[in-house]
């Protein structure tokens, strides 16, 4: 069984989520809420960056607040019901690699039902390392 990450939990992502949905905008543009699960202190890449007049600091909002998700451009996407078959064959390499994404904020879950509305799921796949 899978377990939450003990420092950010589903509920953290969940208040973050409704938080910044609130504005209609991607973080960074409405809400700006920080991410407190990004581990990265923008301060001292902000200070170090403007000392040396680099024209493109406005990244490090993205880094700060959240890059931006989604389509640029209207699309019809359908989600997966169901994982490619080699992460059936190998489902302990998959679970390994789900317990190490819930550890370090790759992903966070598991849920019971879809926690955020038009979401989409991509199938999983697994392959042999040479």
């Amino acid at each position: 069984k899978f377990e939450e990450n003990p420092r950010f939990s589903k509920s953290y992502f969940l208040n973050l989520y409704n938080s910044v949905k609130m504005y209609n905008a991607n973080n960074y543009k409405g809400a700006r809420i920080p991410l407190l699960h990004n581990n990265i202190i923008v301060a001292p890449f902000r200070d170090y960056l403007t000392r040396f007049n680099y024209p493109h600091t406005h990244i490090l909002q993205y880094v700060e607040f959240g890059f931006p998700l989604g389509l640029w451009s209207d699309a019809f996407l359908v989600p997966s019901t169901s994982n490619h078959s080699s992460s059936y064959s190998y489902f302990s390499f998959v679970d390994k690699f789900v317990e190490s994404e819930l550890f370090n904020l790759g992903m966070t879950g598991p849920f019971d039902e879809p926690p955020w509305e038009n979401l989409m799921i991509s199938p999983m796949m697994t392959s042999h390392k040479k």
